[in-house]
């Protein structure tokens, strides 16, 4: 949610978020910024081995998707 509205007031090259954060995750937050922002870049970093979230990191087209596991 802080991501979201900072973004509001200040412009940024790329977003680099994880999958689990406290008040949303970062497919949340990744299809809200595509949303309002369809061409910033935004690069989800994780330590899920899930490739179910990967796929869903693709469907809101991230810019990368890191696995950490």
């Amino acid at each position: 949610m802080e991501a979201l509205e900072w973004l509001k007031t200040n412009a940024a090259d790329a977003v680099i978020t994880d999958i689990r954060m406290k008040d949303m995750n970062g497919i949340e937050l990744t299809k809200r910024l595509k949303l309002q922002m369809p061409n910033l870049p935004v690069i989800i970093v994780s330590g899920h081995s899930d490739f179910a979230i990967a796929l869903e990191a693709i469907r809101y087209e991230v810019t990368s998707y890191r696995n950490r596991c």
